[in-house]
């Protein structure tokens, strides 16, 4: 490997792992909004918040993998199936929907626990879905022992990531920040990992081309998975702080204009007769 492959390599995973770290930091947002803040925002603000939480994490998880094997350096052009990528983005944001309504409904720890899993399960089958969307020529033969291990790792850190971030045992006091910063690390080095266990498993140093690379260029979907994707979950991110900043100011004044002797009293000026 040259060495400008290997330094476009190394951007196209320091790409990988931004991506991971902001779907999860937004995707976490908009969930631990959704707990803290249930009665003030409407139904409809509130299945607007999932539906974009869902969506953050399905395209957090195509957009990584796609840099993931972008940054393999592979001797041929990649592409990919152009009618199975839409399918395979749109299984994954349905999927991730239904953890979403799920933890939303169960604010249990059990329940996030379970979500935890169920989201490192989708995001497996995700990574091991654009493999095969790729068309790898001769083929991919998959080697189970690297698939399990990829699930069992990422259902274990969303788990734990998902407990950190959302429980109520963490969502409070001093250490709430350390909590979240630690469970986004924890699922960024997961995920980075679990893709690079799951491509090894695949076998791809023994493939000789692509049969799709004709239609979608694997190049262009890197540029908008590591530019596109990115700035839009930034502004993502920087509209939630506004959000949640607001809406904590709003609950605190309904706290505090419930509270006996809370509301505001109406000044009344006295005039001082004169002399």
């Amino acid at each position: 490997m040259s060495t400008a492959s290997a330094e476009s390599s190394f951007l196209l995973l320091i790409l990988a792992s931004a991506v991971i770290a902001l779907m999860t930091h937004v995707g976490f947002g908009y969930l631990r909004q959704l707990r803290l803040f249930p009665g003030v925002q409407g139904l409809r603000s509130q299945w607007l918040s999932i539906g974009v939480a869902a969506v953050v994490l399905g395209t957090g998880f195509c957009a990584s993998m796609v840099l993931a094997l972008g940054a393999e350096g592979l001797n041929f052009q990649l592409g990919y199936a152009a009618a199975r990528a839409p399918w395979l983005w749109a299984a994954v944001c349905v999927a991730c929907m239904s953890v979403v309504v799920l933890v939303v409904a169960r604010p249990g720890p059990v329940w996030l626990w379970l979500a935890g899993a169920c989201v490192g399960a989708f995001a497996t089958a995700v990574q091991a879905g654009w493999v095969e969307a790729a068309g790898f020529r001769p083929g991919v033969l998959w080697r189970t022992e690297f698939l399990i291990l990829a699930a069992l790792v990422q259902a274990a850190a969303w788990s734990i990531a998902f407990w950190l971030a959302l429980s109520a045992f963490t969502a409070e006091g001093e250490r709430a920040l350390t909590w979240r910063a630690t469970s986004v690390l924890m699922v960024v080095l997961a995920t980075a990992g679990a893709q690079e266990v799951l491509i090894t498993g695949a076998g791809l140093s023994a493939q000789v081309g692509s049969v799709y690379v004709r239609q979608l260029s694997g190049a262009w979907l890197c540029v908008f998975a590591g530019a596109v994707v990115p700035v839009a979950f930034g502004f993502l991110a920087v509209g939630l702080a506004l959000q949640t900043d607001k809406r904590r100011r709003r609950r605190s004044r309904r706290q505090s204009a419930e509270l006996p002797g809370g509301s505001r009293r109406r000044r009344t000026r006295h005039r001082i007769r004169t002399l």
